[in-house]
């Protein structure tokens, strides 16, 4: 299926790439553990096609660096076109569920219309099962990034890394008349000549080549170094485990979890733990090689900063070695827009919907964060 032009931007990107989102019925098997995916793009100049997403054994692959594309990623990497992806895994054996995003993700920091630079979605996985996903990278002939089979954290969050890969199954002409017209229609800038239907076939790789790291945009006709180009890695995938249940939690501290990321050697941990009646919240936050101000639990997604719920550690209270705060929540301790609702702090924390930030002078914003899961 290849992109039709229109002179509407906004009725093409519904048309087009608001994708049927949907999932595969889970079999009758163990119980399953639910994710809280979010993908942020970190690439200025590239959006990205509606990602199609997997939890699976180990004998699934979307895709694997240094063999042939299937037809499925084929038509992602082209295309933008996830759906024969999410049909193929979709029931398959093995595939404990698929997910199709249903949205393009914008370049880094923009938005189109109600579109960002970022997605979240939740999906199930069976015990053993690993993470794979994948997504055009849109100002590109065959660009696409995404994980191969990635393993889900056991407890809390965990944080993956996407590099740029180029399928092998068109030549990177660069030309106008071969990128699909949502690169124009999602920024970063419009391309001479757009709409104008894409001549993809026209430019198919004969023989296909084998799905290799992506030589990046070399600027030698319509597309722009300066503003197409990227710089590995272009997307972050954070992973949070949840659970409607959950009693006990944990996260990583990093800066890489920071909105944008902050270079650190710091780092910490923080574990939390309902009391058997689940009106108080027992924590306990470690840190290492940092001078911390502030810490506090915000409510927000992986990719946003949202605001403070809870006080965990304010300048002047004692440090003990690496321990930086150990206490307990309780509903009157919140605040902002969860202030005296322990209900509504509860549900957030066991949806992901909550980070701890950890302040310091040279990174007033946070210099080490993380988005709290459940642990088993």
């Amino acid at each position: 299926m290849k992109l039709p032009s229109c002179p509407s931007i906004l009725v093409f990107l519904l048309v087009i790439f608001l994708g049927i989102a949907g999932t595969t019925a889970l079999a009758e098997g163990p119980p399953t553990t639910d994710y809280l995916v979010t993908i942020k793009n970190l690439a200025s100049g590239q959006p990205l096609s509606p990602p199609v997403a997997a939890t699976h054994k180990i004998p699934v692959r979307m895709f694997k660096v240094g063999s042939p594309a299937s037809p499925e990623l084929e038509s992602i990497a082209e295309d933008g076109n996830q759906a024969p992806m999410f049909n193929l895994l979709t029931g398959a054996a093995f595939v404990t569920k698929a997910v199709d995003v249903g949205m393009p993700l914008t370049p880094f920091m923009t938005s189109v219309g109600d579109f960002t630079d970022s997605a979240s979605f939740m999906i199930a996985a069976s015990p053993g099962d690993r993470l794979s996903l994948a997504t055009m990278l849109i100002c590109t002939n065959d660009g696409f990034t995404g994980l191969d089979r990635a393993k889900l954290p056991v407890r809390g969050s965990e944080i993956f890394w996407t590099n740029g890969y180029d399928a092998g199954t068109e030549n990177n002409t660069e030309m106008s008349q071969d990128i699909v017209d949502p690169c124009s229609a999602l920024g970063p800038v419009a391309l001479v000549g757009d709409p104008n239907g894409n001549e993809n076939a026209a430019v198919d790789t004969d023989p296909q080549r084998v799905i290799r790291h992506h030589p990046n945009v070399q600027g030698d006709w319509d597309l722009s170094i300066v503003d197409h180009a990227w710089i590995d890695p272009v997307a972050r995938v954070t992973v949070t485990r949840i659970g409607e249940n959950a009693t006990h939690f944990e996260t990583d501290l990093s800066g890489a979890a920071e909105n944008p990321s902050v270079e650190t050697d710091a780092s910490g941990q923080a574990k939390l733990r309902l009391n058997r009646s689940e009106s108080a919240l027992h924590y306990k936050v470690n840190v290492f090689n940092l001078e911390p101000v502030a810490a506090h639990i915000h409510l927000g997604m992986p990719a946003m900063n949202g605001p403070v719920v809870a006080p965990l550690f304010m300048q002047g209270d004692r440090i003990r070695g690496t321990l930086l705060a150990k206490g307990t929540i309780r509903e009157e301790d919140l605040v902002g827009p969860l202030a005296g609702d322990f209900a509504a702090f509860l549900e957030a924390l066991r949806a992901g919907k909550l980070y701890v930030n950890v302040h310091t002078p040279d990174n007033p914003p946070g210099e080490i964060r993380g988005q709290i899961g459940a642990a088993p």
